[in-house]
């Protein structure tokens, strides 16, 4: 079963949470529009996101908060539109197939994740790099990384 997501239809909404859902898929009937920004964003347990990269930035990408929990097939967060960018607390955890945060590190440029606070991240096995511009995040003040067993380059 799908859940079908048409936040742009709610305007004020400031906190969206999605837990174990089997597909989520955007509504492409309505067209691509960005939404104010969301306060907190949560997405856990999803088996498939079947989103545009594209509809996904302007959906989820300048929340506050950003969490992604238990994604079982997630490689890298862009491979769904997801990114560090325009977050300022970022929790990442059990996503055992996710090997990096961002597939291309040219996207990362510090002025545009300069905001990022807090950076959390645990239980993603296979991870194996940091971003290389994270030295950069000058408003930085927490950064945890636990469980992640394959991290082998810390910037």
């Amino acid at each position: 079963m799908s859940l079908v997501v048409s936040i742009s239809s709610f305007l004020l909404l400031c906190e969206l949470s999605i837990s174990g859902c089997a597909e989520l898929v955007d509504d492409c009937s309505s067209p691509a529009k960005e939404v104010s920004p969301l306060q907190t964003l949560s997405l856990s347990n999803i088996s498939k996101f079947n989103i545009p990269a594209d509809r996904t930035v302007l959906r989820f990408g300048k929340s506050e908060h950003f969490e992604i929990d238990g994604w079982e097939e997630l490689a890298s967060l862009s491979q769904h539109g997801l990114s560090l960018v325009g977050h300022r607390f970022i929790t990442v955890w059990r996503c055992p197939q996710l090997q990096s945060l961002e597939a291309e590190e040219a996207e990362l440029q510090p002025d545009k994740i300069s905001r990022v606070e807090s950076l959390k991240i645990a239980s993603c096995d296979r991870l194996n790099r940091l971003p290389q511009v994270l030295h950069e995040l000058t408003f930085l003040t927490v950064m945890e990384i636990q469980g992640c067993r394959g991290l082998v380059s810390f910037a």
